[in-house]
């Protein structure tokens, strides 16, 4: 078998990039040309009726919730409840301090798997050889 290799000479290169300028160049023209042949372009008029208002009660932009939802129930017991909650439903800030509290709390009991730095003892000595006794280092 043969094997042929091609390589891209810079003459080919440069053909190939005149052609796709000149490819732009031609899809330019052509776009703009159409816009130019067209008729001018006229809005029509658009007839409203003249009792439509933009503020009608139907398109209003506020919520339609009622806000004491429960009372609909005739249930006393829910009605304790819901006050209940009311009273004792905490701050934003205190809700807050109570998560952070109780990530503290996991990390010191996850901690406590692994070894502390009070638990690490070293010890060091000193050991000084006699100049006439023989060292075997």
């Amino acid at each position: 078998m043969i094997f042929q290799s091609t390589f891209v000479t810079r003459a080919s290169f440069r053909r190939s990039q005149c052609g796709l300028v000149l490819f732009g160049l031609l899809c330019t023209l052509l776009m703009t040309g159409c816009t130019a042949l067209g008729p001018d372009f006229e809005k029509p008029e658009v007839s409203t009726e003249a009792s439509w208002s933009a503020k009608d009660e139907a398109l209003s932009d506020e919520p339609r919730v009622q806000v004491e939802w429960w009372k609909a129930f005739n249930d006393p017991v829910l009605d304790t409840l819901i006050q209940a909650a009311y009273q004792q439903n905490l701050p934003l800030q205190v809700a807050g301090l109570r998560i952070l509290e109780a990530r503290a709390q996991l990390g010191i009991a996850v901690g406590n798997r692994y070894p502390q730095v009070q638990q690490l003892n070293g010890s060091a000595n000193r050991v000084r050889l006699s100049e006439k006794s023989p060292n075997f280092n």
